[in-house]
């Protein structure tokens, strides 16, 4: 038995149907208000990106 002791160096989520759904406003608008909350002001399409 050989053992692999490879760390995890990055993961990709596609979010697009899944907390960004096409057409749904709601998680939009929540990433949205938490970067204002950090001072960083983003579009409706950096938040969809």
């Amino acid at each position: 038995m050989t053992t692999n002791n490879t760390q995890i160096q990055a993961v990709v989520f596609d979010w697009a149907g899944t907390t960004v759904d096409f057409g749904s406003r709601a998680p939009i608008l929540a990433f949205m208000a938490l970067f204002k909350d950090n001072k960083v002001e983003i579009t409706v399409e950096e938040a969809r990106a």
